[in-house]
């Protein structure tokens, strides 16, 4: 039987009400900076707490209830932290919306949420007017742009009237809906998670066992808040830390800010990592105050880290997680020195051991426990999950079971519990009945220096069930003759996995995430047919 071996239980209030404790953490010091983003707006911790009581208020002078949805559209800005808090003092339901979907995509959500509020900052307002017809009957738009589309309240009016507000907030119940995150739809239409009081309270506890460098710290927030990780780095204002809050990637301002503004601790993925390193100069500059950088999404490469613990001199940590289930393992920075000594070195392949609080099970198709080694889904039980899929009950039960979380991840566990992933289940390929990981096939076709990206799907096979086949993205100034490929393949795989067809794309489809839509690529083989589950 294959269970990581389990840390102890994260002990946590019923629910430790983010508001209240920023609010704590304001009549410590009311004019130290709790916020500042990349366009100069500031907050203090007076400030922001004054600012969302007044949000709270005027959300509530709409006529908007308890467990109400109230959408977000926006890039990364300070107000963003105001109005996340607000909600909570309102007791609605916040969704935030992905700023790079269509607008069809953004009305789709809305629709499905029955939001009854929708916020909009910027440019993005103008967009989503343009399907404005196709909203939910009866929902309120608030504009905050140089001038709000016919039939949208003014922000800064809005808020205005809600001047001196009283200090009353909303008593949240551990199982109240506090967030419903969307998730990008690679498979399919996207599902809202609903993710309640009582895991926002225990991924505090577990956030600052995990990340000491939060605790009073001054934390970089790059990645948008309508991903999960970014809205989690708002619970360092809980702690006495203070966010600064970057609207967009921009490698060279990034390394500016990491230097000049004293942060100590940032997340981001290893292709952000790589583009900072090649920026000229970025080994000039001195990063003093920064203490750790996480990141997770994808492994880093040895080399990629050695460089950046040369740049920037701080400790390295992977997280690994989901929408539905944000920190379910960690590969420590301890875990990161025993890769690079050369006493555990495959561990740079590994998301690390069970995170403080979370079991893990790794399970067979046919529901038996897997031994060390052997691979099957992972399944995580975790204070730290959604409570459901909004409106989805199947669905849910699908995917919670006694508590239990299937990921739709295949991995392994070592004899020393670290997890090791190998791909989607729904990705893999079953070829004469020998499982094909696309993700082993995907690594070895871009180690070939024309190869930007590639994807491995399963197409049908009259003999062999399905066949593998490979579409990659190549550089406009090379190209490589899919033979080459196969040939590369068959130098570092058993021939089973090999692709016995391969497609030349200047382009793979991809959804707004930049996450590439395997469903696009097989949906015309298997039209009209059924592909094996």
């Amino acid at each position: 039987m294959t269970t990581a071996p389990t840390t102890p239980a994260v002990a946590v209030p019923a629910v430790a009400f983010l508001p209240e404790l920023v609010a704590w953490q304001a009549r410590q010091d009311p004019l130290a900076e709790a916020v500042r983003d990349s366009a100069g707006t500031t907050l203090t911790r007076a400030e922001l707490v004054s600012r969302s009581h007044q949000l709270a208020v005027a959300m509530r002078s709409l006529g908007l209830e308890p467990g109400d949805r109230v959408a977000v559209l926006a890039k990364n800005h300070a107000e963003y932290a105001a109005i996340y808090l607000a909600t909570m003092l309102a007791g609605v339901v916040l969704v935030p919306l992905n700023a790079r979907l269509a607008p069809a995509e953004w009305s789709s959500i809305l629709r499905d949420a029955s939001t009854r509020l929708l916020i909009g900052v910027g440019p993005l307002v103008g967009q989503i007017a343009t399907v404005q017809d196709s909203l939910p009957p009866g929902i309120r738009l608030v504009a905050a742009s140089a001038v709000p589309p016919s039939g949208w309240i003014d922000y800064s009016e809005w808020v205005a009237a809600a001047d001196d507000p009283p200090r009353e907030v909303v008593a949240a119940e551990p199982g109240c809906g506090a967030i419903i995150m969307y998730t990008s739809g690679t498979t399919g239409t996207p599902k809202g998670v609903v993710i309640d009081y009582a895991a926002i309270s225990a991924n505090m506890t577990q956030l600052t066992l995990l990340s000491p460098a939060l605790v009073g710290g001054r934390i970089l927030v790059v990645a948008p808040f309508y991903h999960v990780g970014a809205l989690m780095s708002l619970f360092a204002l809980s702690t006495g830390g203070s966010l600064y809050i970057q609207e967009d990637f921009v490698p060279a301002e990034v390394l500016r800010v990491l230097d000049e503004e004293a942060i100590t601790t940032t997340a981001l993925v290893p292709a952000m990592i790589q583009m900072l390193l090649d920026v000229p100069g970025a080994t000039r500059r001195s990063y003093a105050n920064l203490r750790s950088i996480s990141y997770g999404a994808a492994p880093i490469t040895k080399e990629s880290l050695r460089r950046a613990i040369e740049t920037f001199g701080c400790e390295f940590a992977q997280a690994f997680g989901q929408t539905e289930s944000p920190v379910i393992t960690m590969l420590t920075h301890l875990d990161h020195q025993r890769a690079l000594s050369g006493e555990r070195p495959e561990l740079l392949g590994s998301v690390g051991r069970a995170a403080p609080g979370v079991d893990i099970r790794i399970v067979a198709a046919d529901g038996r426990e897997c031994a060390p080694g052997e691979t099957g889904e992972i399944l995580a039980k975790t204070p730290v999950q959604m409570k459901e899929y909004w409106q989805r009950e199947e669905e849910s039960a699908d995917v919670l079971c006694d508590g239990w979380l299937k990921t739709g991840d295949a991995g392994y566990l070592d004899d020393q519990g670290y997890l090791f992933l190998r791909d989607r289940i729904k990705d893999l390929i079953v070829s004469g009945g020998e499982n094909v990981y696309p993700a082993e096939v995907e690594t070895v076709l871009k180690q070939h220096p024309a190869v930007l990206d590639a994807a491995v799907i399963g197409i049908p096979h009259e003999r062999w069930g399905e066949a593998v086949h490979a579409v990659v993205e190549c550089d406009d100034s090379h190209r490589v003759d899919p033979s080459e490929l196969i040939t590369l393949c068959r130098s570092a795989l058993a021939a089973y996995k090999c692709p016995r067809s391969i497609d030349v794309v200047d382009a793979l489809p991809r959804n707004a995430s930049m996450k590439v839509l395997k469903r696009e690529l097989r949906e015309p083989f298997w039209r009209n047919r059924t592909r094996p589950q």
